[in-house]
């Protein structure tokens, strides 16, 4: 989230591909929110409570979306 935030205002491609790697990174992780708590945010020790949460309640909205727009499997949103 920090990272797409920062890639959207520098460079809109580099902001795409990442958003791609964050999706394969949830299909990854078989679109599992407890699994990416477990593999992804937890490898940001230095976030606060605060960032932490806001870091999973990003993942889980476009886990979210993923799952409207069908592209659990394949595709991007």
């Amino acid at each position: 989230m920090i990272i797409a935030k920062q890639k959207r205002k520098e460079n809109i491609a580099e902001y795409l591909i990442y958003m791609w790697q964050v999706e394969d990174l949830i299909r990854a992780n078989s679109c599992d929110l407890e699994r990416i708590k477990a593999s992804v945010v937890a490898n940001y020790p230095s976030l606060t409570e605060e960032q932490s949460n806001e870091l999973v309640q990003w993942y889980e909205d476009l886990i979210e979306m993923m799952r409207r727009e069908e592209v659990m499997e394949q595709g991007h949103l």
